[in-house]
């Protein structure tokens, strides 16, 4: 039995048809609802060009459903990678404790962003949010404040969707 999830975080969608990109853009734009817009992304190139822009995002090819080598659906890899979602929200959210408050220590993965007093930060997450950024600037610089809120909400929500996080060093 094969089913689809119930709560949809973001929609990546891969093409390497131009009247198809073209289809699907129009598509997203007339016929979704604001917040999945802004939590949508189209590729548009060869397999390789669409996995790289993928990995850009914190998609690994192996959580992907299809499998490259025989190009056919296999719903176990993505499941692999569901359960690895979930383990990370358990460790990332542990059930509360009786007694003193413990000291939890975070090590940050590749997909989190780092805060660091104004140094820049050259891990994979950083990166990634440096490109979203500057790819979204041109819209931000002449858009209407509605438009620059969506867009910084989309930011937000791009590095959360990545398995990312926000994190900032505090002294002890």
């Amino acid at each position: 039995m094969q089913v689809t999830p119930n709560h949809m975080a973001g929609v990546h969608l891969c093409t390497d048809e131009m009247s198809e990109h073209l289809r699907l853009s129009y598509s997203i734009v007339t016929a979704t609802s604001k917040k999945l817009r802004s939590r949508s992304r189209l590729h548009y190139g060869s397999q390789t060009e669409c996995l790289y822009q993928m990995s850009t995002y914190g998609i690994p090819q192996s959580c992907l459903p299809v499998d490259p080598a025989t190009n056919k659906i296999s719903i176990q890899r993505h499941l692999k990678w569901v359960e690895s979602r979930f383990k990370m929200q358990r460790r990332d959210h542990p059930l509360p404790s009786v007694g003193p408050s413990p000291i939890y220590l975070i090590i940050p993965t590749e997909n989190d962003v780092l805060v660091m007093g104004g140094s820049k930060c050259t891990n994979t997450g950083n990166q990634r949010l440096r490109v979203l950024v500057n790819d979204l600037s041109k819209t931000y610089e002449t858009g209407s404040t509605e438009i620059r809120k969506d867009l910084a909400a989309c930011v937000i929500h791009s590095v959360y969707d990545s398995g990312g996080r926000f994190l900032k060093q505090h002294a002890f």
